[in-house]
């Protein structure tokens, strides 16, 4: 089929569905003041369906009628056909456009193209050979108040099929329509729409769109399945639709001034859907309500109407020159922006290892979504259940998200550079979350807080992070290691409670990651520190977190650490505990370990470190209150070294050069 064919059979199916087809100055009749009123608007209107016959349509027998009264044509019958071709040139059948029974109120056709008062169509079908099982019908179709500009003027530059497509997108977006409705909407049987309405369309603008009860057929996940999946929603609506800033991405004239600032423009104001559901075979999504808006666009950094065209001639181009895809996969996520979404009485219902599983969520919402990063990340009321338990979450927030282009794995090429596996991963800025309950048959736990911070990214890879974990409950049952879980119970815990605290940085400027704090806090446990700094991680390795740091980390040394425990009650009860064991006192059995000191150090040297840990290690027995390490070697010790040392206890304090104090006394 030609591509000015294609562009006549595009027209006529504008024509009843928001655009209708335009006359040409030679086949169009100009209305005058001495001819009848029923010969203008008939003529009129069998002059615009002769243009049709001239670009090879074929039109069936008809039969109108003409009220002068109330200046309306009446139209039944209305069959257009036009023939298509494979692309061998051989006959494929005919694109059919037809309807039932037209109503034109004030119809006017002219050089400058069709307007009408009103417009109102019954049984309109359209149905194309190559897919005759898709066709469209409408049982009603209405339009009022239309003014539709001519595609007289319109020459086709089949050389530049995607800019020929724009231009005449734009020239029908400079239509005028008061108001469009179609009712019972049936696209092959398997995409159903009840009531479409269009309002005021206008200057390549429309205040609003609506769908009501929408259906349509999906493919089920499962290929083998005889299901059949699918979308529904009870109502959708766009409202303030401007097609202006979408058009002018790919219009020269967009980029002459220098640079046009590039300022974000609405789209569409917002999107609205309610009773939304979709069933894929496997997962069965529902959301209640849903309201994305605005869209917004930006100009492309660059004129890329070019490489679009040359995709549109050549569907191989882009295959075959990736660094034009890359451009326009840049642009693409440079030019795009949902301000916010939202989202109330959001549910999936699905199946897993252990039968089906539910998940919840009573609102969600995201501020700022590009192709680049999200703003914020809100969700509230968050289940997730099962027939093994469920998980709630009461409130979530996820801050400063940037997706990150990341190299995973194998080389680059040596066409592009770039590498051949690169994956997009968010770099998150802030996570909070509160109140997290877990309960499942073999477990069960809740988490009060957690409150993440990190910042000063390479790549994906946070160079300054904080955590705070408050309160992480769980019984002591629960412990999956045999010998820690009995030891716990021996000493009387039934249930532990954790928080943490840590707060790191990277220093670009001695590759070291400086610990500042490490806080473990057990609930009448006691509190565990750590505090350091660790070398031989650069910038290289942060930036190629899955190949070049695992070889850093495999050199990286200690430059010195600190590490302090301060004791609550968890040494008072193992001594309490060994006492008891023993038969003794605990004042005895203090005795007694104190006494045994000298002998466990004896295998540390040189004698001033040995007496250091010995006393110490007095000190504390007798007043179990703070007990602090700390390692200060002359030169970064690695990490391979320090866990040798550790199958040699006795070697790691001369090793690291550790000192060692009780009760802040040295």
């Amino acid at each position: 089929m030609s591509f000015n064919r294609k562009l006549a059979i595009a027209s006529v199916m504008s024509a009843f569905v928001f655009a209708p087809v335009f006359s040409s100055p030679a086949d169009a009749q100009q209305k005058t003041t001495s001819a009848p009123l029923q010969s203008v608007a008939e003529a009129g209107f069998r002059n615009w369906l002769s243009s049709f016959e001239k670009s090879g349509a074929k039109l069936a027998p008809l039969k109108t009628r003409y009220d002068a009264a109330t200046d309306t044509l009446s139209v039944e019958g209305l069959a257009v056909s036009w023939q298509q071709a494979d692309n061998t040139g051989n006959a494929s059948g005919s694109f059919q456009f037809g309807i039932e029974s037209l109503t034109i109120k004030s119809f006017q056709s002219n050089s400058q193209g069709l307007a009408f008062q009103s417009l109102t169509a019954d049984g309109l079908t359209m149905i194309s050979p190559a897919a005759p099982q898709s066709g469209l019908k409408v049982a009603r179709f209405e339009a009022a108040n239309g003014q539709i500009p001519s595609l007289a003027s319109f020459v086709p530059d089949p050389t530049k099929p995607f800019t020929t497509q724009i231009r005449l997108m734009r020239l029908l977006a400079s239509a005028k329509i008061g108001s469009v409705s179609a009712n019972t909407v049936d696209i092959g049987g398997k995409a159903l729409v009840n009531k479409f309405s269009l309002e005021d369309l206008s200057g390549a603008k429309a205040r609003s769109v609506k769908m009501s009860a929408l259906k349509t057929e999906i493919a089920p996940v499962d290929a083998s399945s005889q299901s059949v999946g699918s979308v529904s929603a009870e109502d959708i609506e766009f409202t303030n639709i401007d097609f202006d800033p979408y058009f002018r991405l790919f219009e020269t004239s967009a980029y002459l001034d220098s640079g046009s600032a590039r300022a974000w423009t609405n789209m569409i104001e917002s999107l609205t859907v309610h009773g939304l559901k979709v069933d894929n075979g496997a997962i069965v999504f529902g959301l209640a309500t849903g309201k994305v808006g605005p869209l917004k666009v930006k100009q492309f950094n660059q004129n890329l109407t070019d490489i679009f065209d040359r995709s549109a001639f050549d569907p191989g181009f882009l295959v075959a020159n990736p660094q034009d895809a890359e451009k326009v996969a840049q642009a693409v996520r440079d030019s795009f922006a949902i301000e916010a979404m939202a989202a109330d009485g959001l549910t999936v219902q699905g199946k897993n290892q252990s039968g089906t599983f539910t998940l919840s969520l009573d609102k969600a919402a995201i501020e700022r979504f590009t192709g680049n990063s999200i703003s914020r990340v809100v969700a509230n009321g968050l289940t997730v259940a099962d027939t093994t338990g469920e998980v709630k979450l009461s409130n979530l927030d996820v801050g400063n998200i940037n997706l990150v282009p990341v190299q995973v794995g194998g080389e680059k090429t040596s066409r592009t550079g770039e590498t051949a596996n690169t994956v997009i991963v968010p770099a998150i800025g802030a996570i909070k979350a509160d109140r997290l309950s877990i309960k499942l048959q073999q477990m069960s736990a809740s988490l009060d807080n957690l409150d993440l911070s990190m910042a000063y990214f390479i790549g994906a890879t946070p160079t300054n992070v904080k955590l705070k974990l408050d309160h992480l409950k769980f019984l002591a049952d629960q412990v999956a290691n045999p010998s820690i879980r009995q030891t716990l119970t021996d000493l009387g815990y039934s249930e532990i409670d954790l928080s943490l605290n840590f707060a790191g940085v990277w220093d670009d400027s001695s590759s070291s990651v400086l610990i500042d704090d490490l806080s473990l806090v057990g609930t009448d446990m006691g509190t565990l520190s750590v505090s350091g700094a660790f070398a031989g991680i650069t910038r290289a390795g942060l930036g190629s977190p899955t190949l070049v740091l695992p070889q850093e980390l495999e050199k990286a040394g200690i430059r010195n650490l600190r590490m302090t425990f301060q004791n609550d009650s968890l040494f008072d009860r193992f001594v309490g505990k060994l006492a008891s064991a023993n038969g003794k006192s605990v004042d005895e059995i203090k005795k007694l370990l104190s006494s045994s000191l000298p002998n466990m150090f004896a295998g540390i040297a040189p004698a001033d470190i040995r007496n250091r840990f010995v006393f110490a290690g007095i000190s504390f027995l007798n007043s179990p209150q703070v007990l602090t390490f700390g390692a200060s070697p002359s030169s970064a010790v690695s990490l391979q070294d320090v866990a040798a040392g550790i199958r040699e206890p006795a070697k790691l304090p001369s090793l690291l050069n550790i000192e060692v104090s009780a009760n802040n006394r040295r």
